[in-house]
């Protein structure tokens, strides 16, 4: 098999999966959504500011929508329940 058979090999692949991935990450991203920081903080019960605190000090995962320092921390769900569950609180309250 040449260069050329294996590019239109993983071309067919990719397309013919492409469907099944597109459902997996709209799954995925549903069961477990970005909370801007106000959503993210009612969900914790905790201040908007606090959340930002542990975002920079790199204790709470985050990512960050925008550019520079205007950009808004984002926090999935997941997250937050991992770090309440290690923090000692329940999260299916």
């Amino acid at each position: 098999m040449n260069d050329r058979d294996l590019k239109a090999l993983g071309e067919y692949f990719a397309k013919s999966m492409e469907p099944y991935l597109s459902e997996l990450v709209a799954t995925i991203t549903a069961s477990d959504p970005w909370l801007d920081t106000e959503k993210a903080a009612a969900y914790v019960s905790a201040k908007p500011r606090h959340l930002r605190d542990l975002a920079k000090a790199g204790q709470l995962p985050h990512g960050r929508y925008g550019n520079g320092k205007r950009a808004e921390y984002r926090f999935k769900r997941s997250a937050l329940d991992e770090y309440l569950s290690s923090n000692g609180r329940r999260t299916d309250e």
